[in-house]
């Protein structure tokens, strides 16, 4: 069978695997279901890419099952460290945050999750390495071929539109930020800035005549920005759900807490 169609199979396998055991792992304290998936599709490909780089760097060491449990806590975190660091940068989101956790480094990684994954390498090499083997060679290669090429294309456009509803956000956030200096001059043409009082001057303000129009008009336009197409909506509130304990880098995340004080505010006065 072809290497390329094998370590196809290998990784949705190994995802799927790693979906599940994510899913047990936060659902069973929760006493109900969470797709801890970052797609929607039941895989985490953070443990296919783990597992096949365990399979593939670490079975010369099976005579060694310590330096295989070693070496397996090593790469696996380091895969973890990388992913979180990197999926911060281009989606301003940390996803996971163990800094609550002994042992940590940065609150991407920790000595518990690293422990488990090395246990995990051991299953893969010693058990699940050889039984996956035995069952991808027993498929004819037209089914094996097929299935790679469908599961392949399925994960593409998943993670193409999963991308695309955080990109969305991540612009939305751009063009609010451009837009905060205007808010921010007119808010200064009112001798906002700077009082100890802000939330009680804005208040005021937008309780005020019809030349304070201005002001409303201009958050108006600042949470308009936020709003995001439904299907974008969607993703991110299958996000949402499955990373309950995400959070915005700190400039975004202020960023969203001030317009939300502001549209209260509106809303407010409104009634």
């Amino acid at each position: 069978m072809s290497l390329f169609v094998h370590l196809l199979l290998s990784f949705f396998l190994y995802s799927s695997a790693g979906w599940i055991c994510e899913c047990l792992y936060c659902s069973i304290p929760a006493k109900h279901f969470i797709n801890r998936g970052f797609l929607r599709g039941p895989y985490c490909p953070i443990y296919g890419c783990g597992a096949l780089l365990t399979a593939w760097l670490i079975t010369p060491l099976h005579n060694d099952w310590w330096a295989v449990f070693l070496c397996g806590m090593l790469l696996t975190s380091t895969l973890e460290y990388a992913t979180s660091w990197l999926m911060e940068v281009l989606f301003h989101t940390k996803w996971w945050d163990y800094s609550n956790r002994r042992f940590q480094l940065n609150g991407r990684i920790c000595l518990r999750n690293s422990f488990l994954f090395g246990i995990m390498a051991l299953f893969v090499i010693y058990l699940l390495q050889p039984l996956l083997d035995e069952f991808i060679a027993s498929l004819p290669f037209k089914i094996a071929a097929l299935s790679a090429f469908l599961l392949t294309w399925i994960f593409i456009y998943d993670l193409y539109q999963t991308a695309m509803a955080l990109f969305h956000r991540n612009h939305a956030f751009i063009e609010i930020e451009s837009a905060m200096s205007d808010l921010k001059e007119r808010f200064e043409a009112f001798h906002i800035f700077p009082i100890n009082t802000l939330k009680n001057r804005v208040q005021i303000i937008l309780e005020g005549t019809e030349s304070d129009e201005r002001l409303k008009d201009a958050i108006h336009q600042l949470r308009m920005k936020l709003t995001i197409h439904d299907k974008y909506h969607q993703v991110q509130h299958r996000l949402q759900r499955a990373f309950p304990h995400q959070h915005l880098s700190t400039s975004r995340a202020a960023l969203e807490a001030f317009l939300d004080g502001l549209s209260d505010h509106h809303d407010s006065s409104c009634r």
